[in-house]
Parts: C-alpha cells; sequence; structure tokens
C-alpha cells in the first residue's frame, strides 16, 4: 500500500471509529441549569475521545496495512483489477 492508501484508510476508519466512540462514558447533568439541553452531557471527555480514537485508527490501520503487505488483503487487485470487468469495455462477454 502506498502513502496515499495508508492515509486514505486512516481517515475513513477515523470517523467511524470517532462516531463509534462518541456515546461511551456520556451522563446527562440530572438537574440541568435554565437554558441546558436536558440531554447535554455533563461532561464529554473529547480530549480522551480524540486520543483513544487516533490510537484505535492506528492499530487498525496498522493491521490492514500488514495484512495487505503480506498478501492477505489483495487491495491491488481490489482497486485494479488486471482485466476489465464485463459490461465495462462496451464488449459482449461470453
Amino acid at each position: 500500500m502506498s502513502g496515499v492508501e495508508v492515509a486514505v484508510v486512516f481517515a475513513l476508519l477515523w470517523w467511524v471509529v470517532l462516531f463509534t466512540t462518541l456515546p461511551f462514558g456520556v451522563r446527562r447533568t440530572e438537574q440541568p441549569d435554565p437554558g441546558t439541553e436536558v440531554g447535554a452531557p455533563e461532561h464529554a471527555h473529547i480530549g480522551r475521545k480524540l486520543l483513544a480514537t487516533t490510537l484505535i485508527t492506528g492499530a487498525i490501520t496498522a493491521a490492514i496495512y500488514v495484512a495487505a503487505e503480506a498478501g492477505l488483503l489483495p487491495v491491488r487487485d481490489w482497486l485494479a483489477p488486471e482485466r476489465p470487468l464485463a459490461g465495462r469495455t462496451g464488449e459482449i462477454s461470453k
């Protein structure tokens, strides 16, 4: 995998992992102040969640990279198949 491919995988996974980790540890305020949303969290812990997201995503991306380089994930075949798929060239497949 090239550096760009690794960066794209990391970026996509980062957002997926972030939205997965956001609800963990959220406790709503029992008696919110006037003007405060009832469902607003007491402490969001965004910094911890961003750090956890980055570490988890780094581990997943590293595993994908190692698997791709070892030939366990044929990423190159998915991105650039050797022969065109039927129907894409305008020819009739047999």
